[in-house]
């Protein structure tokens, strides 16, 4: 698998240990699906977004504008990079626990 998939590569050696050997392909399907919502269900889940400050993938800009669209209840900043539930675990477990 590439190094790329996750975004990775720039931050080589920031992974948490032991991370790397767990990295898998993502699914593509879920992303061409249609998916059917109801209006009294539609935010009936809690939504919480976590901010990655150094994302190449998806700059701050654009997520900003996507956690505005659709407002959440918090937004927690990680300065990290694509993909902070590899390269910042322990910061994402804390910020999930203080939910």
């Amino acid at each position: 698998m590439s190094r790329n998939t996750y975004n990775v590569t720039s931050f080589r050696f920031a992974l948490a240990p032991g991370l790397e050997s767990h990295l898998r392909e993502e699914p593509a399907k879920p992303f061409g699906e249609p998916i059917h919502v109801t209006e009294e269900r539609w935010g009936s889940v809690r939504r919480v977004y976590i901010e990655a400050l150094k994302d190449l993938a998806i700059s701050p800009a654009e997520q900003k504008s996507q956690y505005t669209a659709l407002p959440c209840e918090k937004v927690i900043s990680i300065d990290a990079g694509h993909a902070p539930f590899l390269t910042k675990p322990q910061e994402v477990a804390d910020a999930l626990r203080s939910l």
